[in-house]
């Protein structure tokens, strides 16, 4: 499976094997560390060659871990197999130049083993959000809220109209979930069943809009298995987390 994330006017991206906002503060700790990565030893072509049994079996000749195209144009591969003799070493090589290196096995720690290892957990970031609309629906009861544009204030326009509403909770409600973050992604599947996370008829939904903008629609499900203080989450339009 390859993992790719594309950066675009400053903002990290997974690409594959599915689109996705990705943990930007992981892949910039990855290139730093590439950018300041010493080699321990560096072993000829020549002496590749002279040891081909002992070389054959890893990534330098099927590389499987890291492809990092660099501004220069270069490839990184990282050998999937530890350096001989070394259990915190592991062999590096620059795709299609000569040679290959001995590097520290932290590395490793720093490659994502599963897409989810690179994905942004934030459920939503409403820093890009220009929120001015607020729906909550709570099984068949629900209200709308309104922010005005002059002296930014919420108040409630539905069932009431034009009610005053609690601007200092609303605000404490919106920095909580600005920091709730993602436990575990259940399913990417768009095809799932969601009567098993108890999201086919949601617990509770949250639009969150602006102007007249299509809203962004978070709904919550049943707890999670095992998990009292966890609930089944998904936007609208994404699988279950």
């Amino acid at each position: 499976m390859e993992i790719r994330a594309e950066r675009t006017n400053n903002t990290w991206r997974l690409t594959e094997p599915l689109v996705y906002a990705a943990q930007a503060a992981s892949i910039e700790e990855l290139l730093a560390y590439l950018e300041r990565l010493a080699p321990a030893t560096y072993i000829s072509t020549s002496e590749l060659r002279r040891r081909p049994a002992r070389l054959r079996n890893t990534a330098l000749l099927r590389p499987r871990l890291l492809d990092y195209p660099a501004a220069s144009g270069l490839s990184y591969s990282l050998a999937g197999r530890r350096a001989d003799g070394a259990g915190d070493q592991v062999y590096l090589q620059v795709v299609n130049s000569e040679g290959a290196y001995v590097v520290e096995a932290e590395l490793l720690k720093l490659i994502p083993q599963s897409v989810n290892d690179w994905r942004d957990t934030a459920l939503i970031n409403l820093d890009w959000l220009a929120l001015d609309r607020l729906a909550v629906t709570n099984n068949t009861k629900g209200f709308v809220l309104a922010r005005a544009a002059t002296n930014r204030l919420w108040r409630m326009i539905w069932p009431l109209d034009q009610a005053r509403a609690d601007n200092a909770r609303i605000q404490d409600s919106l920095q909580k979930l600005q920091a709730m973050r993602i436990q575990r992604f259940v399913t990417d599947d768009p095809a799932a069943d969601l009567e098993a996370y108890g999201l086919a008829r949601p617990e509770l939904e949250l639009g969150l809009g602006h102007g007249t903008n299509p809203p962004v629609l978070l709904q919550f499900g049943r707890s999670a298995t095992n998990a009292a203080n966890q609930v089944y989450a998904r936007r609208a339009g994404r699988a279950p987390s």
